[in-house]
């Protein structure tokens, strides 16, 4: 008399139909706050203390200058000073081309910051630490700055390029008068994760089954050169690149990092989390984190006849195939089955039984279509001994070539 207890850990894997939403763009636009902001001329001419405001062109530049006196017939009259400070605000406010489209978490901002001065002594900083260059008479500070900041639907971004120039009216430069300007030029782009397979839900949230394939896609907009990707292991969700379930064999393989731009996987597990990238451009030297939101949904799933899958008693039986036959054999076995008592009314069955509907979550589309199977987590070790207590056989239930508790020699699962 052989007695086992089976001890299951089942998860519910499923496939659904691929499910691409539209791709996704869109582009930051760019204007300046210069309000206060001018080019102040003090001098002897009657004319002076003068102001010029600055001035700005949408996704373009803002900028301002001045002369150190009055031009009048080609001609500047008057000694002074002429100085263009404070601050520059650039506003950029996110424009989708779809209407799913989402904002960047975050963005890459290309800088081009110019300051001038020319006459008989000045100074200038274009506010981003570019050394001023040129000669005695006038220099100029201007340089392109890159780096990452904090994305969403707007944000804003402050630059105070200053530029002052003297002239005397000595004559000592060349020049007839002095000038000072400052330029500020602000772009945005955007580095996106894009899904595909997924639900969209509310135009914004990205639903996801688990067994559904995710594949993850980075674009980034900046021609930049070269870039390099890295992806980040989700934390969660129990996350796998591929599995096998089949009558032979139930395998997951496990999570596999990517050092392209898109990358697939699965989830076993309901979550709700980030898909992360980092992602950096190595022809200018920086480094951004790309993340998406997924929401990771579980199937309904009602047990019945059988009650909890997780443990199951039933009569094993010991068996060998001869001449193409599976034949019980309490001597020299190589196989088993565990058999269960049959159901009122039905016919004999092999194996555990169960019966399960599964129902998948509202807003799936098309989740009806969908397949899906049991498979097992982890591998049990059984070992058999006769009634003397003497080891009859070691086994180990699904190996490679067993599979899913299955009659042995059977077509189909349970």
């Amino acid at each position: 008399m052989i007695d086992s207890t089976l001890c299951w850990f089942s998860v519910l894997a499923c496939l659904v139909l691929n499910l691409t939403v539209p791709a996704r763009a869109g582009h930051y636009d760019v204007t300046y706050d210069v309000t206060g902001r001018k080019a102040h001329t003090t001098g002897s001419h009657s004319s002076c203390p003068a102001d010029n405001p600055y001035t700005w062109v949408t996704n373009g530049a803002a900028s301002g200058g001045g002369t150190t006196g009055v031009c009048s017939g080609g001609v500047v009259v008057g000694v002074g000073t002429v100085k263009c400070s404070g601050k520059i605000k650039a506003i950029f406010t996110w424009v989708g081309d779809n209407s799913d489209d989402h904002p960047p978490t975050h963005a890459i901002i290309k800088e081009t910051t110019t300051a001038h001065w020319d006459g008989e002594t000045g100074s200038c900083d274009d506010d981003r630490h570019h050394d001023p260059i040129g000669g005695t008479y006038g220099q100029t500070s201007t340089g392109v700055t890159w780096s990452v900041h904090k994305g969403g639907q707007t944000f804003n971004i402050e630059c105070e390029p200053k530029a002052e120039a003297n002239w005397d009216g000595s004559g000592s430069s060349g020049q007839i008068g002095g000038n000072a300007s400052v330029i500020y030029e602000a772009k945005a782009y955007w580095a996106n994760m894009t899904f595909e397979g997924t639900t969209v839900v509310n135009t914004n949230q990205d639903w996801i089954l688990i067994g559904q394939k995710l594949t993850a896609t980075v674009s980034v907009d900046a021609q930049v050169g070269s870039i390099t990707y890295s992806w980040v292991r989700p934390g969660l969700g129990l996350p796998f690149s591929d599995y096998v379930a089949t009558l032979p064999l139930g395998k997951r393989t496990d999570w596999v990092d990517s050092s392209l731009a898109s990358n697939s996987w699965y989830f076993a597990k309901g979550t709700s989390e980030d898909a992360k990238c980092n992602v950096t451009l190595t022809s200018i030297g920086v480094t951004l984190l790309v993340t998406r939101r997924i929401d990771v949904k579980e199937p309904l799933l009602t047990e019945t006849n059988i009650g909890p899958l997780v443990t199951v008693v039933g009569d094993m039986k010991l068996l060998s195939n001869t001449s193409g036959q599976w034949l019980e054999d309490m001597t020299s076995p190589t196989d088993f089955a565990l058999y269960l008592t049959p159901l009122p009314g039905s016919l004999s069955y092999t194996g555990m039984l169960w019966v399960t509907k599964v129902s998948p979550p509202a807003n799936f589309p098309g989740a009806d279509d969908s397949q899906w199977y049991f498979y097992q987590l982890l591998t049990t070790k059984i070992k058999i001994k006769k009634d003397d207590d003497s080891l009859l056989h070691n086994y180990r239930w699904a190996t490679p070539d067993k599979g899913l508790d299955l009659v042995p020699g059977s077509t189909n699962p349970w």
